[in-house]
């Protein structure tokens, strides 16, 4: 996550705070020129650039948090799910490669990291789960699986949007 220090009434600064949502590391960024930053969605996130923590070299720029049921969460727990599938909507839409994500079991509040390591984008779930092995969606049957996203996401929605494989590496 990265703070503006002292911004100006037009929302410019040249330093800024910065925490690590992967390694924990605190610090400063300080630019040579004032740069214009709004937070677009008012939750404390600002897009500058592309920023890499000088200790782990994650990217700072998302803070990405997810809801899991518990199922798939053991699985990525496990490593036995490398492949996370969502709609690729608004909210997916800036999730980049490098982004660290923090999932959430839903049942138990227990969360767990992973780095984005390759996004793959499909118009629909079954071209999505056709070009990948079924293993690395936690899963041993195609048609189960298309059946439960179906459930998550309307016929609607998957056209709109298309989908998202997030391709993960679960951080220790």
């Amino acid at each position: 996550m990265i703070e503006p220090i002292n911004p100006t009434p037009l929302n410019m600064a040249n330093k800024f705070k910065y925490h690590c949502g992967n390694c924990g590391e605190d610090g400063y960024l300080n630019f040579d020129n004032f740069i214009n930053i709004p937070d677009k969605a008012d939750d404390g996130v600002y897009d500058i650039y592309n920023q890499y923590c000088p200790s782990c070299d994650s990217n700072l720029k998302n803070r990405v948090i997810m809801s899991l049921d518990n199922e798939p969460f053991r699985l990525i727990k496990d490593s036995l799910k490398t492949i996370e599938v969502r709609l690729n909507d608004e909210k997916r839409q800036s999730i980049e490669m490098g982004d660290i994500i923090k999932f959430v079991n839903i049942k138990t509040k227990q969360c767990l990291k992973v780095k984005v390591i390759d996004l793959l984008r499909y118009p629909d779930f079954e071209s999505l789960f056709n070009s990948y092995n079924i293993h690395d969606f936690g899963s041993n049957n195609k048609k189960p699986s298309l059946d439960k996203m179906r459930g998550y996401y309307s016929k609607d929605d998957e056209r709109k949007y298309g989908v998202l494989g997030i391709k993960i590496e679960l951080l220790k």
